[in-house]
């Protein structure tokens, strides 16, 4: 019987607390102190009422140190536990299995102070000690039981079997400002983990709860984001009294201080400029009545809705479409002043293109069909620095303990662009350049800042090229909101542009064959906060380098076009029509329906809108009008007083005349 079990356990100095049945969740609130307090009389008093409630050993207070050997979900904790005992030698300790097929290893810590552990000693390896507890020897899980496997004493904890402890940065136990507030419910819509009965509920519950925590909440907004996401992300919703409970309960002995989460902790980059140190002075306003125009320094632009001092500014498209011919263009454009692009850069400056997957040679490759076909002089790229991620592996971020932070890739970049006084840094891809979850608005907006950062204390333009999720083929024009990933980069940046491959409207638009608009590359300013859009999208057409190697490599060449609209188009169709019927037949008028079914007929209308076609025809033939010597008017048959059909003239050089017998007589003999 669970008694039986339980007051053994408590005779062995643990301290016992129940779980409720058939569950890993405590049963009483302060169960940590429960468990503390319990003596022989107390649980046989809880489990003589509630037989089937499992048990819970305190870690803390039991003066244990218990190793979690986890096996499910494709770990082997097993395995890695054998791998340490080789190194370090085994031990033999009080042990108990789980349903699951890993085992609890118990130790003494004899007062040494050690906190819980998640695969910190290895995969699959977790530690419960202050703070946390264990599921004892006795208690069931869908029919599934804890039962000893070494009825032996507990051993001292050798020293390998202690994670190490991340050191916990101290805050005051305050309310949070509204950023970390706003933070901490974007986390709970977009990142927190479901809560489902029979699936780890309870366990997840608790962790969303030791995370609100450690972002700084109070709680009494912490029990604010859990009514949200009690109402979005638990099946079925808890009780707001059992919600509550689990709150308190990890407010109480989750393993983190108070707002340890709420800010990320950077490393220290004390070689960038530093501003002087100061009194901090009051507030100071700007009045209106002092603007001077003659005052006011224009924005500081490296290239014009592109490009500008101090900011980030992405470049967002498919794989394959050209974008890092593109942004290397751009840059060449930078270091050398010409219009590679099409237009002649406001600054000129020194830049590091950092390719954080292709090898040196191919971006090498890339730079030397740049400078063959625009017939640049190396001598002029002495200012274009290249750099492989293959060589120099780039990582300028990373998440530790749920905490996003600058890493040691950081400063050395700081420190390339300082060394080489770069006006611009072409960071290509993003995801390679940081090793945080790129799906995570709070890690990703982490590094975003980071970059900006870098771009307003160097003085410095940076792009970053980054890929759009999966898209048709010629869709995502102008739309931002197609980058891979989390939102936060492109939101972050001040200045987005898209690159996508030509649309099948698009080449209707512009009269390229369907068959070669995969070579033209549409570039659109997708988010410009310092300028209103540009009015038209730029054009470029991809065309290959032979290098006397025998390599071609793809340059991109600016493309002008006259768009043709629809109607523009529909009028040229209409003038086919009447040349082929006027060819063949003599015909001189045309009913208005064989106009439209031509029409529809011919390339590039295929699939159109029937009544779009007649539409387009009855406007551009409602009136009179006249080419060269020819009048041409629209003429409309009312018999019965009733509108039957509307015919039109097609082509400048019919004449209009009576239907009847002419276009008869003019018809060949069949």
């Amino acid at each position: 019987m669970k008694i039986d079990d339980a007051l053994e356990l408590q005779s062995r100095g643990f301290a016992v607390f129940p779980l409720t049945p058939n569950s890993k969740t405590p049963a009483v609130l302060d169960w940590n102190k429960w468990g503390e307090e319990s003596d022989g009389d107390r649980i046989r008093q809880w489990w003589g009422r509630y037989p089937e409630a499992n048990i819970g050993i305190a870690t803390g207070p039991s003066d244990l140190l218990v190793l979690d050997v986890d096996n499910k979900g494709g770990k082997s904790g097993s395995g890695s536990l054998m791998n340490l005992e080789l190194t370090h030698g085994g031990f033999d300790t009080y042990a108990v299995a789980t349903p699951s097929g890993g085992e609890h290893y118990y130790f003494k810590r004899n007062g040494r102070d050690a906190r819980n552990s998640v695969e910190k000693l290895a995969e699959g390896l977790d530690t419960r000690a202050i703070g946390g507890y264990v599921v004892a020897k006795g208690s069931t899980i869908e029919g599934g039981s804890y039962d000893e496997i070494n009825e032996g004493t507990v051993s001292d904890a050798p020293e390998w079997v202690y994670p190490k402890q991340a050191e916990v940065v101290q805050r005051e136990e305050v309310a949070a400002t509204e950023l970390d507030l706003a933070r901490a419910k974007e986390w709970i819509e977009k990142e927190a983990p479901e809560s489902i009965e029979g699936q780890g509920g309870d366990t997840t519950l608790f962790t969303v709860c030791c995370w609100l925590r450690d972002m700084g909440l109070d709680t009494e907004q912490a029990f604010d984001c859990l009514l949200q996401y009690n109402d979005s992300k638990c099946s079925p919703p808890w009780e707001l009294s059992d919600l509550r409970s689990k709150m308190d309960n990890s407010y109480a002995y989750a393993q983190n201080s108070v707002g340890s989460k709420a800010l990320p902790q950077f490393e220290d980059l004390s070689d960038l400029p530093q501003p002087e140190k100061r009194e901090a002075p009051s507030i100071q306003t700007f009045s209106g009545a002092d603007l001077d125009l003659t005052k006011i320094a224009p924005r500081d632009w490296i290239m014009h809705r592109r490009l500008i001092t101090g900011f980030v500014t992405t470049t967002v498209a498919p794989g394959g479409t050209g974008k890092s011919a593109h942004s290397m263009m751009e840059a060449v454009t930078v270091a050398t002043g010409r219009p590679l692009l099409g237009e002649v850069p406001k600054k000129t400056g020194a830049v590091v293109i950092y390719n954080v997957e292709d090898p040196l040679d191919e971006l090498q490759r890339r730079l030397c069909a740049i400078a063959m076909h625009f017939e640049i002089p190396f001598a002029e790229l002495k200012d274009v620095h290249l750099v492989s991620g293959l060589d120099h592996p780039l990582s300028v971020a990373t998440t530790k303990d749920g905490v996003t932070g600058a890493t040691e890739g950081y400063a050395r970049l700081v420190r390339l662009v300082k060394d080489t006084d770069a006006l611009l840094l072409v960071l290509d891809p993003f995801i390679q350049t940081h090793s945080v979850d790129e799906n995570s608005n709070n890690a990703v907006g982490v590094v975003a800042r980071l970059f900006s950062q870098m771009a307003t204390q160097l003085g410095c333009a940076v792009n970053i090229v980054h890929h759009t999720r999966k898209l048709p083929s010629g869709s995502g024009a102008g739309d931002m909101d197609n980058a891979r990933g989390a939102s936060a980069l492109v939101s972050a940046t001040r200045i987005a542009t898209t690159l996508t491959t030509m649309s099948e409207d698009d080449a209707k638009r512009v009269q390229v064959p369907q068959k070669d608009r995969g070579w033209y590359v549409r570039v659109d300013n997708a988010k410009g906060n310092m300028q209103p859009p540009a009015s038209s999208a730029e054009w470029f057409k991809k065309v290959s380098v032979l290098l006397p190697n025998g390599d071609e490599v793809g340059v991109l060449e600016v493309q002008e076009f006259e768009e043709v609209n629809d109607r523009d188009q529909v009028i040229r169709r209409a003038g086919l029509l009447a040349m082929s019927l006027y060819g063949s037949f003599g015909a001189k008028e045309v009913p208005l329906s064989d106009a439209v079914d031509y029409c529809l007929s011919v390339e590039g209308f295929e699939g159109a809108s029937k009544r779009t076609m007649r539409r387009n025809l009855e406007e551009y033939y409602a009136e009179p009008f006249e080419y060269g010597s020819i009048k041409i008017e629209h003429r409309q048959e009312t018999p019965n007083g009733a509108q039957r059909a509307r015919h039109s003239l097609l082509i400048e050089e019919l004449i209009q005349i009576d239907v009847g017998a002419e276009t008869e007589d003019a018809r060949p003999e069949e």
